[in-house]
């Protein structure tokens, strides 16, 4: 594998490592679906952070291998790992969905489920503090952000 393609795959791992890691709180793949806001939880998580990144990862490690190789400059080095934010874009998008609309993902306490087992281990709004209005504003900018840095700063360091 070339230089570039390996410092891609590297960081990409250690970022998207690093936002599984995090997401644990949110029940993000929650092994209950037996309730629809679980589903529909789950449901976005699967495309989010699963499929989305993956589909992400082999189109950009195709253009970062067509690239300028990073063992010839520090420009080069960091063309290739300015890709593997994009893990983040995807991560905050989700965020700003799930803030946007809260009740389609997890119930408020006033709406706890029945069934002691779900209430016990899945989470409410309440304890995640999610609020309903503009808050989800900051998770989209911050997509927009990663988004960016991860595709639109790598071109113009190529020169291209």
């Amino acid at each position: 594998m070339p230089v570039n393609e390996s410092v891609f795959a590297l960081f990409f791992a250690i970022f998207w490592g690093g936002v599984m890691n995090v997401s644990g709180r949110w029940r993000m793949f929650q092994p209950l679906v037996c309730d629809w806001r679980i589903l529909n939880r789950f449901a976005l998580s699967l495309v989010m952070m699963v499929l989305l990144p993956i589909f992400y990862f082999a189109l950009q490690l195709r253009c970062v291998g067509a690239g300028p190789d990073a063992s010839t400059s520090t420009l080069a080095t960091f063309a290739a790992v300015l890709p593997s934010l994009g893990v983040f874009i995807f991560y905050r998008s989700w965020m700003a969905i799930v803030e946007w609309r809260p009740h389609w993902f997890y119930w408020s306490r006033e709406e706890s489920p029945s069934d002691h087992r779900i209430r016990r281990v899945d989470p409410s709004m309440e304890r995640l503090t999610l609020r309903h209005g503009f808050g989800y504003w900051w998770n989209a900018g911050a997509a927009i952000f990663y988004g960016v840095l991860a595709v639109g700063l790598p071109w113009l360091l190529r020169g291209t």
